[in-house]
C-alpha cells in the first residue's frame, strides 16, 4: 500500500501538483470540431455579407441627385448658356499720348441662340462701341480689379442696348493686356 506524502501549498501563480490516480496524464484537449464550426459560421458570414454588400455599392453606381421636395417656389430649370467670343480688340489708352495701349478679347455669355447670331450679325456696330468706350479709359480706372469690374457692367449694360433679340447674361475679358 502506496501511502501519499504530504503536500505543502503551491506558490502563487504555480500549479498544485495533481495527486497520481495511476492513470496517464492528460493534456488540454483541442477544441471539438463542433466548437470549431461554430466560430467559424459567423466569420464566414461576415467575411462573405462585407464582399457582397461592397460590390453592391460598386456596381450599383453613381445614383443620380434627386433634390427632396420643398415648400419654397419652384425654380425653372437653368438653360445652357453659349459664350461668344470677338476676336482681341487693340486702343490707345485716354491720356497715355499713344504710348500705352489696352488688349482686350471680350466674351459674352448667353442662353439664347437668337442673342448669339445677332452678336454675329452685328459683329461692326458692336466692335465700334466697344472700340469708342475702350478707348476713352483711362489706365488709373482700370489698374485694379474692382475698376475692370466697373468697366465690364459698363460694356454689358452698353452692349445689350445695342441688342434687339436677347440680352448677355455676362460679360468676360478672356484677355486683358495692359502695355
Amino acid at each position: 500500500m502506496a501511502v501519499a506524502a504530504p503536500t505543502s501549498p503551491a506558490p502563487a501563480g504555480v500549479a498544485a501538483p495533481q495527486p497520481n490516480t495511476g492513470s496517464a496524464p492528460t493534456a488540454t484537449a483541442p477544441p471539438s470540431k463542433s466548437k470549431k464550426k461554430f466560430l467559424l459560421i459567423p466569420v464566414l458570414g461576415l467575411v462573405v455579407g462585407g464582399v457582397a454588400l461592397g460590390a453592391v455599392l460598386l456596381l450599383r453606381g453613381k445614383k443620380e441627385h434627386v433634390p427632396e421636395a420643398h415648400n419654397g417656389p419652384v425654380q425653372e430649370e437653368a438653360k445652357p448658356t453659349k459664350v461668344v467670343t470677338l476676336t482681341p480688340i487693340v486702343v490707345n489708352l485716354r491720356e497715355t499720348r499713344g504710348t500705352r495701349y489696352l488688349k482686350v478679347a471680350i466674351g459674352f455669355e448667353t442662353d439664347a441662340d437668337a442673342v448669339v447670331d445677332e452678336i454675329k450679325a452685328s459683329g461692326t456696330q458692336l466692335r465700334d462701341y466697344l472700340v469708342d468706350r475702350l478707348s476713352s479709359v483711362r489706365l488709373e480706372e482700370i489698374d485694379t480689379s474692382e475698376g475692370r469690374n466697373k468697366l465690364k457692367r459698363e460694356l454689358m449694360t452698353g452692349s445689350n442696348d445695342l441688342l434687339r433679340t436677347g440680352t448677355i447674361k455676362q460679360l468676360y475679358f478672356s484677355e486683358f493686356v495692359i502695355q
